[in-house]
Parts: structure tokens; sequence; C-alpha cells
């Protein structure tokens, strides 16, 4: 039986487990940021916005990029724990 609480619990300690999967992940969000942001500016140049564009390009995947499953996981996971958190308030207001 789900006693009161319980739910908001399981969504604190879900956002943590977010939390540690990210931080496990810190690398690989560095290297995929700085991979939308080449891309970004490589589109942007191509499209003639910027004048003297210093060659920038898209590489391809890089073996080094790894954990991708890991970082979207933890991602969910941070936007799952709140919401059983605003859950359970939700069940307290209404009752």
């Amino acid at each position: 039986m789900i006693t009161p609480g319980t739910i908001g619990l399981a969504g604190v300690l879900i956002s943590f487990a977010g939390l540690h999967m990210l931080w496990l992940s810190r690398d690989e969000v560095l290297a995929w940021m700085e991979k939308f942001f080449r891309t970004f500016r490589s589109e942007y140049a191509r499209r003639g916005g910027l004048e003297c564009a210093s060659g920038a390009t898209v590489s391809a995947a890089d073996p080094g990029e790894r954990h991708t499953l890991r970082m979207v996981g933890s991602l969910v996971l941070l936007f799952l724990g709140p919401a059983l958190v605003l859950v359970e308030l939700a069940l307290r207001f209404l009752a």
C-alpha cells in the first residue's frame, strides 16, 4: 500500500539518481555541447552569417563519445523525480 509521502520520497530519490548519473556522464555532456556549438557555427557560416569563417567543419562522430543512453536516462530521471513530487503535493492538497 502506498502511504502518504511515499510518492514524494520516491521522486526525491529518483532525482538524486538522475543527478548521480548526470555527474557520471559529465565529460560526455561537455563533448555534446562542444559538438552542438561547432555544428551551429558551421551552419551559421554556411548560410552566410559570418563574413570570415575560420574553416569550421563538422567532424564525424568521435570514437571517445559514449554513454549517450546514460546521459539521456539521467535527464529523464531528472524530469520524472520532480513530477512525482508534484503528484504527491497535488494528492495532499486534494485529499
